[in-house]
């Protein structure tokens, strides 16, 4: 399976992230590619915890185009 988040105009509070790192724990086994457009505003601090949780590689991309280009590609 392949993950396709869209951040774009959102905000990650506390709350949020720690959702965020539930799923990212509990898809662990399924996700093989995981890809994140609009992350610019979420900390770097937090994004190195959700690459910590999740245990595989969060590519970021500016646009979902690109996101979903590198998620179908090999």
């Amino acid at each position: 399976m392949v993950t396709l988040a869209d951040f774009t105009g959102s905000t990650v509070d506390h709350t949020v992230a720690t959702k965020i790192k539930e799923v990212l724990t509990l898809d662990r086994p399924f996700v093989k590619k995981t890809a994140w457009v609009g992350s610019e505003s979420i900390p770097h601090a937090l994004m190195e915890s959700f690459h910590t949780f999740s245990q595989r590689e969060i590519v970021t991309f500016k646009t979902r185009e690109e996101a979903l280009d590198w998620l179908v590609g090999e």
